[in-house]
């Protein structure tokens, strides 16, 4: 399994003079909350999440999701 870098949501790159001349370089970088995302792309489809322990799977079908299974 490949794994991928989180979605980046903004980047903050700043620059100190910590004295002696030497200067530190400190990158901030704010990611995307992907429980928010996949709560609201459930709730855009009518569907919604249920605790649960466990394995499972959810299939959605591009056909399923344009008939409207999914509300």
């Amino acid at each position: 399994m490949t794994t991928q870098p989180p979605p980046v949501a903004s980047v903050e790159a700043v620059t100190c003079n910590i004295g002696g001349g030497e200067v530190v370089h400190v990158h901030k970088f704010k990611v995307w909350d992907k429980n928010s995302a996949l709560e609201n792309l459930a709730k855009n489809l009518g569907c919604s999440f249920v605790e649960h322990s466990g394995s499972m799977s959810l299939n959605v079908l591009p056909e399923d999701v344009e008939r409207g299974a999914c509300r």
